[in-house]
């Protein structure tokens, strides 16, 4: 089972709502795969703060969390990343 989570600018009361749904309990070693539109080139310091909330609520959720980074030089080590993950954000 795999999820796909798409927020633009999400709060904390809009994770608040979603939250067991991206992380169910069924689901067991949860791996979050973490990617920006523009790899980590693109990480200010507002995306930073996301990805500092998905680490976060990773750990929560005893999820391992990987950074997928769509411009790396290395694209096969970077699809090997976000198919291993089951849950991408």
């Amino acid at each position: 089972m795999k999820r796909l989570i798409l927020f633009s600018q999400p709060t904390e009361e809009t994770l608040g709502q979603v939250e067991k749904s991206i992380f169910p309990q069924e689901l067991k070693n949860k791996i979050v795969g973490y990617i920006t539109p523009d790899g980590s080139k693109g990480l200010n310091e507002k995306r930073k703060v996301y990805m500092q909330r998905w680490k976060n609520l990773s750990k929560k959720h005893d999820a391992k969390f990987k950074f997928i980074d769509l411009l790396s030089q290395d694209l096969e080590k970077e699809v090997k990343k976000i198919r291993s993950c089951n849950i991408l954000i």
